[in-house]
């Protein structure tokens, strides 16, 4: 039985960050592919008698990512500074009207509620503008890390990326047009039998139809590993899956915390 993994890292990510609720500081994971791949096919083979009776052929696994370019880092970048720049101008008004609290004889509560008052503002600006620049440090590192990992992903053989371009808001940087990546994939590969078995890690609702469809027209077997929390409305695409796909392997319930650590890396933090 052919087998195609499709693995929407930025989802299966964030399945992560969920699971490391678990662990303590110093404990954190990340996943290692080399790792959490082969593990998950031993795993499937238990899922079923027949997977067990019939030999599993790992065909290729697929990446789905939205990639990091100068231009999206650069645009962020400065849309982060026009936000600080708009921050120092505010608190420079409000420095300057703690200056003219002074030369007014006003009530001393009077004085000093409004002191307290301008202070507490200042100290939020504060906060806010240290905000961007982590923001901007973080998406830094997030491009290293990633060129990093696509280097690796390129020498190996057995592995595709697909990748989409990346979007922007205030403050973050997020993956766009990866659901149709892989839905797209998902049917074609079905149609030309390139596969008898898909394992999806993670995934949102907009795959629920594509999942369908390859079930019932195609006799595909559409197994989905992803995290989830029973009554959770913020994990509902999961459970669009999580009734729609043959297998559910939930990394909040089916996965020992031993199984985890034998999945990932630990995550060392730097100061």
């Amino acid at each position: 039985m052919k087998i195609i993994i499709f693995n929407d890292k930025d989802n299966f990510d964030a399945s992560l960050n969920l699971v490391n609720k678990k662990f303590k500081e110093g404990q954190k994971r990340f996943w290692g592919y080399k790792k959490y791949l082969p593990f998950i096919l031993e795993k499937v083979k238990n899922l079923d008698n027949k997977f067990q009776k019939n030999e599993l052929k790992l065909v290729k696994t697929i990446f789905y990512t939205g990639k990091y370019t100068s231009k999206i880092l650069s645009s962020f970048k400065w849309n982060c500074y026009k936000k600080i720049n708009e921050i120092n101008q505010l608190l420079k008004s409000e420095k300057e009207l703690l200056s003219e609290i002074r030369k007014f004889n006003i009530d001393k509560s009077l004085e000093d509620k409004i002191k307290s008052h301008v202070k507490n503002v200042i100290e939020k600006l504060e906060q806010q503008k240290q905000f961007y620049r982590d923001r901007i440090q973080k998406q830094i590192r997030n491009r290293d890390g990633q060129r990093k990992l696509f280097e690796i992903l390129d020498k190996d053989p057995t592995i595709s990326l697909k990748t989409t371009k990346l979007k922007q808001s205030d403050g973050d940087i997020y993956q766009k047009g990866v659901d149709v990546k892989l839905a797209t994939d998902l049917v074609h590969l079905a149609h030309t039998d390139a596969y008898d078995i898909a394992i999806i890690l993670g995934g949102d609702s907009d795959l629920k139809e594509s999942i369908k469809l390859v079930k019932e027209n195609l006799s595909k077997t559409i197994i989905v590993i992803s995290y989830y929390t029973e009554g959770d409305p913020l994990l509902s695409n999961i459970s669009d899956l999580k009734n729609t796909a043959d297998y559910f392997l939930n990394l909040n319930e089916d996965f020992s915390k031993k199984e985890l650590i034998k999945m990932s890396d630990l995550l060392k933090i730097k100061d």
